[in-house]
């Protein structure tokens, strides 16, 4: 009975436990993420004020933009998606002066093929640079596009959205990024 009982413990979990994946299973290894890793995204950006444009800081603007952060491929019932989340920052110049936008970029891509849609959303500070204290203020930024890969680690995109601003006074803009991102792995 002892003898029984100790073949039991040890080979029981051995019979029970597969350390590896089924030759043919068909399905894709959720952790496997070769294409994983750094990316750039910088972009042109250009903002048309849509309502409360007679405060400063509120008719146009025009700039540029870069994140850079981390691009997580995500497999899983037979969906081949990304998701990008990255820190920035940029220039953007106002009729009345320049702000220094900081912000966290987050980015969903679809489909994986040669021209896809995707979805950004992006919040943070636009910095004064004339004024820190009065300048200054808090922004959102959503939106959508298109993005078009040229190769396994360069595409080019375009897409358009809603910022909003607050501060001392709020003011929203309908505006249009046109840009280029950088995978150091293969897409």
């Amino acid at each position: 009975m002892k003898r029984l009982l100790i073949i039991i413990i040890f080979y029981l979990p051995a019979l029970l436990a597969t350390a590896q994946r089924q030759a043919n299973s068909g399905r894709q290894n959720v952790t496997l993420n070769p294409n994983s890793g750094y990316a750039n995204v910088t972009e042109a950006t250009f903002g048309y004020g849509v309502a409360g444009t007679t405060m400063p800081y509120s008719q146009w603007y025009y700039g540029f933009t870069s994140s850079h952060g981390y691009q997580l491929n995500i497999y899983g019932l037979n969906l081949s998606t990304n998701l990008f989340i990255g820190l920035g920052s940029g220039l953007l110049v106002y009729k009345e002066g320049n702000l220094v936008p900081a912000f966290v970029d987050i980015r969903f891509t679809w489909d994986k093929k040669k021209v896809e849609p995707f979805l950004y959303g992006n919040s943070g500070l636009l910095i004064g640079v004339k004024n820190l204290d009065e300048n200054t203020k808090l922004y959102i930024n959503g939106g959508g596009g298109i993005r078009y890969r040229i190769d396994d680690s360069f595409a080019v995109s375009l897409g358009g959205g809603l910022l909003l601003q607050m501060g001392t006074s709020r003011a929203s803009f309908l505006n249009v990024k046109a840009g280029v991102t950088y995978k150091l792995n293969r897409y």
